[in-house]
């Protein structure tokens, strides 16, 4: 009984994750984000066939947008 509520203690411990700063998940995610939409953007280009200049542009706009913003998020911690 008692090695199995050391085994359990010791999962529990390793189980927990280190806790990341706030900024650094939101530069990751708007990082991804903006990865995201540049890639099924161009897919969607892909697959249906259509090339709209202003599709285009606006989807590497926007993903520009998001991949910078988070870069200088991350950029910007104290730590970072």
């Amino acid at each position: 009984m008692r090695s199995l509520q050391k085994s359990a203690n010791s999962l529990g411990s390793a189980a927990v994750a280190q806790k990341k700063p706030f900024e650094e998940m939101v530069g990751e995610g708007f990082r991804d984000i903006g990865i995201l939409i540049f890639v099924f953007s161009i897919l969607d280009t892909v697959v249906t066939g259509h090339i709209t200049t202003w599709w285009t542009l606006a989807a590497v706009a926007i993903s520009a947008f998001f991949f910078l913003a988070g870069c200088y998020i991350e950029r910007r911690r104290p730590d970072g």
